[in-house]
């Protein structure tokens, strides 16, 4: 980089001189994670009672609701299943502050345990009689001890109550899936009791097609979330079975010039690598849409990111991005030719952010920065 004044100007101009680089292409990827999805639907008109968390693993087939005929039907089954829990959480919570006082008492009686030892070392070194304080030392061990067991039984208890409750509410929800219409899983996988009417469409990005004109922003809708004791019709969706085995991502490529590159595998830095197989592309006016399919053992929701990337590497005559300007025609460099100042048009080939190989350049041609 260099500065140069004309004769007939009356400025100073600061210019530099092209030169040959080896670059690593960058570009911008803004991608959204996306796995198989399958939509379950009710089997009947009723009123919905989930039997599963959002986002529990569930095998196919495996029962993760039941409709119920009517709301009454609902209402006393939540009902008997409320008592339960409080009954249980009310005689459990009982022998645990039994433990933690019964705690209390054997750390005081360690206390004194050990005020007591001490008097009776004192005695013994002394030569005095300690055969009353060794008593009371002697039934103080035993008191522990006693207390230690009564706190073991306590522990058992609980372990009996929670196993007993357990019980309880798996014969409610066998009594209830038995009397009414349950929902199966069509597929093992997550579940999520929400859907936006776009599964079909993010199934069909992921398996056949592909357009240029995807952008990561109409992938998904408006999600309706189903709760319990909602109103279902038949045929009605209720959610959807998330494959968590295998996980992809479409993404919006801003290219970083027009060189060809190898559509193979790319490494994106989100919080963990993730290295993604380029499986399908399309391009359109500087931007590609990928289909990719990310490798390993990989699950996340349906999250979105932003993030610079490696494509590969590129030789060649190169500038800096911020010389270069646009008009109507394309790509440009002013250039210091005779004395004055002339446009000359290029096409940017590949680099990163700050550099970038070019064509129609090379490293004898004078290219204006700026003018002081």
């Amino acid at each position: 980089m260099g500065f140069i004044q004309p004769k007939v100007w009356k400025y100073a101009i600061e210019i530099l001189k092209p030169r040959y680089l080896h670059l690593d292409r960058i570009v911008l990827i803004e991608g959204i994670i996306l796995h198989r999805e399958n939509i379950i639907k009710s089997p009947t008109d009723g009123i919905i009672l989930k039997l599963k968390e959002e986002e529990m693993r569930v095998a196919s087939g495996e029962i993760v609701g039941v409709i119920l005929p009517d709301m009454e039907t609902y209402k006393n089954y939540t009902e008997e299943l409320d008592n339960t829990l409080t009954t249980y959480k009310k005689m459990i919570k009982e022998r645990q502050d039994l433990i933690k006082q019964k705690g209390i008492e054997i750390e005081n009686m360690y206390k004194e345990l050990s005020q007591k030892s001490n008097i009776c070392s004192s005695l013994i070194a002394s030569k005095k009689d300690a055969s009353e304080i060794i008593k009371e030392l002697d039934q103080l061990n035993r008191k522990i001890t006693l207390i230690k067991k009564e706190i073991e039984k306590l522990k058992v208890e609980i372990n009996t109550l929670k196993e007993e409750e357990d019980k309880r509410i798996k014969d409610l929800k066998e009594k209830i899936i038995t009397m009414y219409t349950p929902i199966h899983a069509n597929t093992a996988g997550i579940i999520s009791f929400s859907s936006d009417s776009k599964e079909g469409f993010r199934n069909d990005i992921i398996g056949e097609q592909i357009s240029s004109s995807i952008s990561v922003n109409n992938i998904f809708g408006k999600f309706n979330t189903i709760s319990n004791g909602d109103a279902i019709k038949k045929e009605e969706a209720i959610g959807r079975i998330i494959d968590n085995l295998e996980s992809f991502a479409v993404c919006n490529v801003t290219l970083d010039g027009k060189a060809s590159f190898s559509h193979n595998k790319v490494e994106i830095k989100n919080g963990e690598n993730m290295v993604m197989d380029i499986i399908k592309w399309g391009s359109n006016e500087g931007k590609e849409t990928w289909i990719c399919k990310i490798i390993g053992n990989f699950y996340t929701k349906d999250v979105s990111f932003s993030k610079h990337a490696k494509i590969g590497e590129i030789e060649g005559i190169g500038i800096p991005r911020e010389v270069i300007s646009k008009d109507e025609r394309g790509y440009f460099v002013d250039i210091v030719e005779e004395d004055k100042i002339k446009r000359k048009y290029i096409e940017l080939l590949g680099g990163n952010q700050d550099w970038i190989v070019v064509s129609n350049v090379d490293e004898q041609t004078p290219v204006l920065v700026k003018i002081r």
